[in-house]
């Protein structure tokens, strides 16, 4: 399993936890937390992303 793929599952599972909470305070600290490493799972497939841009923007130059 990838690094995002463990991130985005970490994310879900925060996501799960936090519909289970009645704590409105807990509630907003698993989301938050969920957000947070989802945006780290985008960030880490980012490069794969920015080089492919790159090449494309080159062989269009």
């Amino acid at each position: 399993m990838g690094d995002e793929e463990e991130l985005r599952r970490r994310a879900e599972t925060l996501l799960r936890q936090a519909a289970s909470t009645a704590n409105m305070n807990e509630r907003g600290r698993l989301i938050d937390e969920a957000i947070r490493l989802r945006g780290a799972a985008d960030d880490s497939a980012m490069p794969n992303l920015e080089d492919g841009l790159d090449l494309d923007i080159e062989g269009h130059a």
